[in-house]
């Protein structure tokens, strides 16, 4: 590299940096431009007064483009009471409460505010002020001639007082976003020959920063599935002897920590939870049985967890170092499938950079390591189906060895392994060597099968059994299992209706690819887009498949015929996989009996979307697009859907769950 490009760099680089900083400062012009100004009440000096809109309708801030979770769509008062906050028509941009400390206080900010057409208008705003924090912020940006409060009267004693203030903050998390972004503008707009030559390079810098951006943002607070379960198995993990208690400990194993949605909440639940991390005692390992064979996706977390409390970091950066050690590995082996993948390798592009996989990559989970060593193995395995060379051990026993190591924390996913079986004849050199995969192919199965199967088999009879979900007491995996057993028709009816009429919501996204687990769902443009980026990438990655980024186009006589086997064998393996899902959730989730399969997620079909979009892969549908083009339009909307989404849910609106 010469003088001349690495100055180019550095300039491209400050540029990227200088532009996510003005996009922050002029996200908050108005805050910065308005004179500062703090307007403070006590609150027992505050006047109650009727329903201030008078029945009309309140505007829910940015409601049509986010979906609550569940039961947490509107706070919900059993005596409500308006108090009213008078002020002077001046611009502001923050409520800040402070309270007793006794408990979380749920409160509505009702702001008075005028339409673009001059007519009187109330936005509404949910919130909570956090018991730990003995506070809480909300943010808006208006003019405001009264601002309304509404809470329970039972917890009005417990407000202490308020101020309504117009002040600079600067967003950190925030601005890591717009980085993000600004880079993959830049990008987009000066690196033309790493759009076509360096995919899997376009994809690690952009994965990074999203990642990075979405660890902060969410803060230390448990938003994804089942985190108090996965975190309390990492925790004892990175111990090598007695691991240590503490308050902090209890508080996430018992899912008791508060979120929070502003930058002096997430910096005050960080202080916190420093407060409580001091070591109290010592207790002996416990994992919870769900997590027997999932252990192994858990080393890159309890590693980062280990080396950050052995240089002496706080409790709350250890969180932090955890959550990014899972990043780090999801978006350094997606990108190493990218570069070794031949076949779809936008498609896989596209469907690493899903704001879905970060959610899961920057928790406490294993999933992002399920996916991310699966999405290799998809890379080593159709490498090995499309090269003209024999087949060869050292190429094929790696790809089974990674597909293994991405099964083995969800062993539902064995049949994936069977993929193996679909390679053309043409790879072998004789018939011996095709009878000596086989068998090693179906050992694998079936060694990876039994850490599935064999738990459930020799679950106990009678009450809620260890292998049934303890969220569910009506769960009783022995007894469902009689039941399937004693009705195999029936059950079979009921799986196969389950499964067909959720097939189009999972794969094409409404219910997955946007979904932040407890701090909401997306429902903006982006989510919309998904589904037409993957029906257009899934019928024309064939053409862009002509050895121009590196990958090798099917052979002439093969163009129909070539894919077809392995198109069989994704159908099989993914339906049986699904089968497994199905099952699996029905055992231990559902009450005996059950006519409907509750608790399948759409997260759990993410492995068979790269395999799902290949089922469309061929060479008769010409796109007309250059390759820099193609690319340029994948890698623009896959950003704008991860921008889109972690914007509108972490710093868009006030849905923010709060635990």
């Amino acid at each position: 590299m010469n003088k001349k490009a690495i100055i180019r760099i550095i300039l491209l680089m400050a540029g990227i940096l200088l532009a996510a900083v003005l996009i922050e400062l002029i996200m908050d012009a108005r805050s910065i431009i308005s004179p500062k100004t703090t307007a403070a009440f006590e609150a027992a000096a505050l006047e109650e007064v009727p329903d201030p809109t008078g029945g009309r309708e309140r505007y829910q801030h940015n409601a049509d483009v986010v979906t609550p979770v569940s039961g947490t769509a509107r706070q919900s008062y059993e005596d409500p009471v308006y108090l009213r906050v008078p002020l002077d028509n001046a611009y502001y941009n923050r409520l800040v409460l402070t309270t007793d400390g006794s408990e979380n206080l749920p409160y509505t900010v009702l702001l008075d505010t005028y339409s673009i057409y001059g007519q009187e208008k109330y936005t509404e705003k949910d919130d909570v002020a956090v018991a730990v924090l003995n506070g809480g912020v909300t943010e808006f940006s208006d003019k405001l001639e009264n601002l309304y409060l509404m809470l329970d009267r039972s917890n009005v004693e417990k407000l202490q007082n308020l101020s309504v203030e117009n002040r600079f903050v600067f967003h950190w998390q925030r601005f890591l976003l717009f980085l993000a972004l600004t880079t993959a503008i830049g990008i987009l707009v000066f690196c033309g020959q790493l759009l076509t030559k360096r995919l899997d390079l376009v994809f690690l810098i952009l994965g990074l920063l999203f990642g990075v951006s979405y660890t902060f943002s969410h803060g230390i607070t448990l938003n994804s599935w089942d985190e108090q379960v996965h975190y309390t198995c990492i925790y004892q993990m990175s111990f090598a002897g007695e691991a240590e208690r503490s308050d902090a400990y209890e508080a996430y194993a018992g899912l008791a920590v508060p979120g929070g949605d502003t930058t002096e909440e997430l910096t005050g639940i960080a202080t916190w939870a420093d407060s409580v991390g001091t070591a109290t005692g010592t207790m002996q390992k416990d994992y919870p049985y769900t997590t027997v064979f999932g252990r192994v996706g858990y080393i890159f977390q309890s590693l980062g967890m280990a080396i950050a409390r052995l240089i002496g970091l706080s409790f709350s950066a250890t969180i932090y170092v955890s959550n990014l050690c899972n990043m780090l590995c999801y978006v350094l082996i997606t990108a190493l499938a990218i570069r070794l993948c031949k076949i779809g390798k936008q498609a896989m592009f596209f469907l690493g950079l899903l704001p879905i996989q970060f959610v899961l990559a920057c928790s406490f989970s294993y999933d992002a390591f399920v996916n991310a060593f699966l999405m290799l193995g998809y890379a080593l395995f159709t490498r090995e189906y499309v090269s003209e060379e024999p087949l060869s051990w050292k190429r094929v026993i790696p790809g089974l060895v990674v597909l293994s190591i991405g099964i083995i924390p969800k062993a539902v996913y064995f049949p994936v392994i069977l993929l193996y079986l679909f390679l053309p004849k043409r790879k072998f050199a004789d018939k011996k060597q095709r009878i000596l995969l086989f068998a090693i192919v179906i050992a694998a199965a079936l060694a990876l099968a039994m850490t599935f199967v064999l738990p459930t088999l020799m679950a106990g009879s009678g009450g809620t059994d260890l292998y049934s979900d303890p969220r569910r007491s009506a769960a009783n995996a022995s007894e469902q299992l009689k039941m399937i057993f004693s009705e195999p028709f029936k059950y079979a009816r009921l799986l196969f209706s389950n499964i067909f009429n959720w097939q189009v919501p999972y794969y094409l996204g409404p219910k997955v690819w946007t979904n932040f687990a407890y701090a909401g769902k997306y429902t903006g443009t982006g989510l919309y887009l998904i589904p037409v980026f993957l029906c257009f990438l899934s019928i024309t990655q064939g053409s862009m498949d002509n050895g121009e980024n590196g990958t090798v186009a099917l052979p002439e006589d093969r163009k129909w015929l070539g894919l077809l086997p392995m198109k069989i064998g994704t159908v099989l393996t993914a339906l049986l996989s699904e089968c497994l899902i199905w099952t699996a959730l029905y055992l231990a989730f559902n009450p005996v009996g059950a006519e409907r399969i509750a608790g399948v997620q759409g997260r759990y079909l993410i492995p068979f979307a790269y395999l799902t979009m290949l089922l469309f892969y061929n060479k008769k549908i010409r796109c007309q697009l250059q390759l820099k083009t193609y690319n340029r339009i994948v890698i623009a909307g896959a950003t704008y859907i991860a921008f889109q989404a972690a914007y509108m849910i972490y710093f868009g609106n006030t849905w923010y769950q709060v635990i």
